[in-house]
């Protein structure tokens, strides 16, 4: 059976608004969009580590109530489970602070069996972290190599601007292995110092992956593939929160691919109308998910959208 494979940090996420605590839900960019699709009702598992705690503990048993499968979940002994402090600005955009315990060298972890146009989802500082690259990159090139679509979510912010020169190669190598890259406008200002999109794509993704998908918060999404140049305006509207905004746009793209039986052979022959009711599927993911505190959809948004057997 045809799966999400995701793989990313799981941490808990502490929400606070003009200082005062609003929530605390697990979250992790990879980890949002595969609980969402979890919620709606697609196979889905997750590869995290964490720690063996009662934030692990309260982390598996909401993977688990949400319908992602567990059993590639590392605990750690001895150690605590990562948590974040997300403050939410007048705009009720995030900025944020980590506290984790630091990782065992060597660690290991079971994969699950990846088959072909299997979904793997990849994502943010995670995927090019040179500390945990000796297991990140042998699961992406054996997603790869089995057929898998590899979505690779850029996410790079400037608090990691200083690790450029130890990343670019993980970063390219990444970009080699996807079937689709999705990063914002800010992460390629980052990366490359442009914002300029027709050179994003042209020098920097396409000599690597074919299908770039980039997003500039509330302004035209475009969307490059060898033979398409495309743009699609974005819906404007007041949010509650943006943290999981990027994740489950990413998680609507998937499900998107999923629900309509799109094989990694596929993606370069999709027609502009199905990129635009890509891109439609995925703005409503993001726009449910802006609503509310929560970093996924909601339960009753995910019973709606499970594809019927």
């Amino acid at each position: 059976m045809r799966k999400v494979i995701g793989i990313g940090e799981s941490v808990l996420d502490i929400v606070l608004k003009n200082n005062q605590p609003k929530s605390a839900n697990p979250g992790g960019s990879a980890f949002n969009a595969v609980i969402s699709l979890g919620r709606c009702g697609l196979p889905s598992c997750f590869l995290t580590e964490m720690g063996d705690d009662y934030v692990a503990d309260l982390t598996i048993g909401f993977m688990e109530d949400s319908g992602v499968a567990t059993h590639f979940v590392t605990q750690i002994p001895n150690s605590k489970s990562k948590v974040s402090l997300a403050f939410l600005n007048d705009k009720n955009e995030a900025s944020y602070q980590f506290y984790r315990d630091p990782e065992p060298e060597n660690l290991v972890y079971a994969i699950p069996p990846i088959n072909p146009d299997d979904l793997v989802l990849i994502s943010s500082f995670y995927a090019v972290n040179p500390s945990i690259r000796y297991r990140v990159q042998p699961f992406l090139k054996k997603a790869h190599d089995a057929g898998a679509i590899i979505y690779y979510d850029v996410n790079f912010r400037m608090n990691h601007a200083s690790s450029i020169p130890a990343v670019m190669a993980s970063v390219r190598e990444n970009f080699s292995l996807s079937s689709i890259v999705r990063g914002s406008v800010d992460d390629f200002k980052v990366l490359y110092g442009t914002t300029d999109a027709r050179e994003i794509y042209e020098k920097y993704v396409a000599p690597y992956c074919p299908i770039l998908i980039l997003t500039n918060g509330g302004n035209p999404v475009r969307i490059y593939t060898p033979t398409l140049r495309l743009q699609f305006d974005v819906e404007q509207m007041e949010t509650v929160s943006t943290i999981g905004a990027g994740d489950n746009y990413n998680a609507g793209v998937l499900y998107y691919l999923y629900k309509n039986k799109i094989g990694r052979a596929d993606l370069q022959k999709l027609q502009s109308e199905q990129w635009h009711e890509l891109q439609t599927e995925a703005e409503s993911f993001a726009t449910h998910v802006c609503q509310s505190i929560e970093n996924y959809v909601s339960v009753e948004f995910g019973k709606k959208k499970a594809p019927t057997r």
